[in-house]
């Protein structure tokens, strides 16, 4: 017997059920403060910079990333799985996320809307995928502005980066 944690249409776990799997002590703040057990999430995209982090601790899968193609990807919300627990916002380095809690969806079927779009950035020497570009650009700004010898090694793998280190070291 398989288990499905995302609940779609009537097969799988339930929210509650989700609440348990997820918060087996206790419901996430808005549910448990504000009894809105539905989000929606919005992003400030200029100061966004395609990291993944919120998608990475989502714990219901409400936020997403897929590629688009082999140069680029998307950040997806799901807002029939958003539960509001607010751990995206938390966690976004750049606090560029708002969540609306919902006493019930905006539709029964939302379908997944694009947050974010971006190309992803590749190891100069081998063209393995490092990240994001926009991510990769703004740390490149950061370190250039404080004259750091590293600026040139960001735009490599750890491998790649390895393999410098050996050669210089």
């Amino acid at each position: 017997m398989s288990l499905n944690l995302y609940g779609a249409h009537g097969s799988g776990l339930s929210r509650r059920e989700l609440f348990k799997l997820f918060w087996p002590h206790s419901l996430p703040p808005a549910t448990a403060t504000g009894n809105k057990p539905f989000g929606k999430v919005t992003l400030n995209s200029s100061p966004c910079v395609g990291c993944g982090l919120c998608a990475r601790d989502c714990p219901t899968h409400a936020l997403v990333t897929s590629s688009i193609d082999e140069n680029s990807y998307q950040l997806l919300f799901h807002q029939d799985l958003c539960v509001a627990c607010e751990r995206c916002i938390h966690v976004c380095p750049e606090k560029c996320l708002e969540l609306e809690c919902l006493s019930a969806p905006d539709k029964k079927e939302c379908p997944p809307v694009a947050l974010f779009r971006g190309e992803i950035a590749r190891c100069r020497k081998c063209g393995a995928n490092i990240g994001s570009r926009a991510m990769l650009d703004a740390l490149k700004a950061k370190v250039m502005a404080s004259n750091e010898p590293v600026a040139a090694q960001l735009d490599l793998c750890p491998d790649c980066k390895m393999g410098l280190a050996t050669k210089t070291g």
